[in-house]
């Protein structure tokens, strides 16, 4: 795993053809099929749909986890995510590190750092450098599952809908 600043995550989007908007991911591509889905209440369907949304991301691609706000943070929050970078290595308080890039075999890792924006209502990006599925997690309990194969957004969809999560309104 490695730590990189805010500006390394963009110089990273663009080399991966990741198109950004004000320096973050943009995903309004007529081609992306996108699932709108609002953050479950309950912390073990949060588990579960995290889970199930991490397990359509290619497998054999790095992963970008870049936390971009964490407005509503409590301090026991930010402590256990610490806790996490320190494990591997980091030193830099969040804030001048926000991303943390993930190789092809470190997909177990890359969950557990995921897991925390979608538990404590950060806003997280998740991409990877097949640049084909993408996820978004906002504070405003909203998250967002973005893909360019129908048939993946349509077992997005099926799942979150399986699961009786609620969705504001799904696009394509």
């Amino acid at each position: 795993m490695e730590f990189l600043t805010q500006k390394e995550c963009q110089n990273w989007c663009t080399k991966n053809k990741i198109m950004l908007d004000e320096g973050y991911p943009e995903f309004s591509n007529k081609n992306n099929y996108i699932v709108n889905f609002y953050i479950p209440q309950q912390t073990g369907v949060v588990k579960i749909l995290a889970e199930l949304l991490f397990q359509e991301l290619p497998k054999e691609s790095e992963k970008l986890i870049w936390f971009t706000d964490w407005p509503f943070y409590k301090p026991y929050e930010m402590k256990m995510l610490e806790c996490f970078r320190k494990a591997h290595g980091g030193t830099e308080w969040l804030i001048k590190t926000p991303g943390h890039l993930f190789r092809k075999k470190e997909n177990l890792d890359a969950l557990a750092c995921f897991i925390y924006a979608p538990l404590f209502l950060w806003d997280c990006y998740v991409l990877t450098n097949s640049n084909k599925q993408k996820i978004f997690i906002s504070h405003d309990e909203i998250g967002l599952f973005i893909t360019e194969n129908k048939k993946t957004f349509q077992r997005i969809l099926n799942l979150v809908n399986k699961m009786d999560i609620k969705i504001p309104e799904n696009k394509k």
